[in-house]
Order: C-alpha cells, then structure tokens, then sequence
C-alpha cells in the first residue's frame, strides 16, 4: 500500500499540468452534470415531443410499427424509424413518459464521456480535456437534456461519427467505412441535418486517395438497404400529397445564399431546441 501511494505521489510530482488540467475536469463534469440535472427537472414538450412518444409506446403496445420517421419542415417524414425504435428501449423498462427523459438524459451524458475517449485517443489528454469542457458548458447541449425532440438524440451518434471518421482518415482502416455508413443512415433518421455529414467521408477518399475494398462497399450497400427498406415501403405504400401554396411553402423556394446556409447550419433546429419553444414560447 505505502508503495502504490509512493508511486501517485511520483507521478503526481512529475504531471502537474496533467493533474490540474484533470481536477479543473472533473470540476466542469460535476458542474455540467447538475445543469444537466436542473435541466431534466424542468423538461419541456410539445406536440413534436408527445407525437414520437406515442408512437414508441405503439411499438411497445404492439399495435403499430412506423416505416418513417418524425414529419420534416418541408413535408414527408424522416427516412426511416429508428428515432421511435430508439424511444422504445427505456419503455422496456418503465412504460412512462419520465423513462424517455432519463433515457435522454443518460444519452446527452454518455456523449460528453464518449467524446473525452475518443479525442484523447486521436489527439491526446489536453485536447480532449479542453474540448470536454466547452462541450460541458455548451448551452445547446445542456438545454437539450430537459427537452427531449428528435434532434437531442443525435449528440452520441455525431460522436460516433468522429470516432469512426478519424480511424478511416487517419489511421487508413477501410473497415471503419461501414460503420460511417451505418451511423450517418441511422442518424439522418433522427433529424435532416445529418444528411449534410455525407459529403465529408466522401472528400476524405478523395483527398486521402483512400481506396475502399469491395467487400466494405457491399458491406455498406447492405446497411444501407436494411436501414432505408422500412421507408421504401412506405414510400411505396403511402400517397403524399405535393402541396403547392403560400405561406411557409412560397419560402421553401428562396435559393438564396442566407437560406441555403440557414438550411446547412441547421438553423430552424437550434431555435427549437432553446427556450423560444413549447410553453415557453
């Protein structure tokens, strides 16, 4: 024991900034952490919130499957279920309303964890330490912990993404594309916005010249049949009526620069997930 404790003291001595920079961690974990508590003790819904709910507790009562996702800004609805497959995992738990926000508490939580991981790995304790803390006292992700729409679900799968991109663009390993694809197919079921990640694997071929086996691509090509097939049968079994008329449908045709980077930085997404909405609004 004494030498165990002789050794700490050593390594203490000889890592002083690493020490510090990890107490100021640990500091801002134990503070983001309550936020996030004060956060799910003030959780917020509204028709969005309730409509997805209700159709993971219809999985759950075996009375109905949905083959899509929550309804977009645009019309239709999102390309595939996973978001009411996802909320029905803490319904097998506790059939309630208050399982779900644990479940996206535990979610936004396990992401910051996640991230701290996966940057440490790629780019070493200060960077991940640095960047773990402004994601702590990020006021989008703490908020997004007491309100639980579509969006808020997305933060452990875009740290998935960044794990699984910098082993395939860094370290070469072409059996992580894949997994680029499967988290990007699940993801963009979760909010539109994902979809704009697609294009930053594909620069990644190009300019690392990486090439990409045949077995990865047919790999690829099944998860994307098995995550989309879902929405391709109710693509094909659903008539949707193109609506054609004023108002929030004449400025989905403004291809101006500020719309189209309103639409990339996913603009109308960080609106609703601040206090403008809900009962608050």
């Amino acid at each position: 024991m004494q030498t165990i404790f002789l050794q700490l003291l050593g390594y203490i001595k000889n890592n002083k900034d690493k020490v510090i920079l990890f107490l100021v961690l640990v500091i801002y974990f134990i503070y983001g952490f309550y936020l996030r508590l004060e956060s799910l003790d003030v959780v917020r819904i509204n028709e969005w919130v309730t409509r997805d709910f209700d159709r993971a507790f219809n999985i759950i009562d075996r009375e109905y499957f949905p083959l899509a996702g929550s309804e977009s800004n645009n019309g239709g609805r999102l390309p595939g279920p996973f978001l009411y497959i996802l909320l029905s995992i803490p319904l097998l738990f506790n059939y309630s309303y208050e399982s779900i926000f644990l479940f996206n508490f535990s979610l936004n939580i396990a992401s910051i964890v996640m991230l701290f991981f996966v940057v440490r790995r790629f780019f070493g304790f200060y960077v991940a330490s640095f960047s773990t803390i402004l994601f702590l006292i990020n006021l989008q992700h703490i908020d997004s912990a007491g309100f639980p729409i579509n969006p808020a679900f997305i933060f452990p799968m875009i740290v998935l993404f960044i794990w699984f991109l910098l082993e395939f663009s860094l370290n070469k390993s072409t059996k992580f594309f894949p997994l680029i694809v499967l988290v990007l197919s699940l993801a963009v079921q979760l909010h539109y916005s994902i979809a704009t990640y697609i294009f930053v694997p594909i620069l990644i071929i190009f300019i690392f010249r990486i090439k990409i086996p045949l077995k990865s691509i047919l790999i690829s090509i099944f998860i994307l049949l098995v995550c989309f097939s879902p929405y391709f049968i109710y693509k094909n079994k659903t008539f949707e009526p193109n609506v054609i008329g004023g108002g929030t449908f004449e400025k989905q045709n403004d291809h101006s620069i500020s719309n189209i980077v309103s639409i990339i930085t996913a603009q109308n997404t960080l609106k609703r997930m601040t206090f403008q909405n809900g009962v608050n609004k």
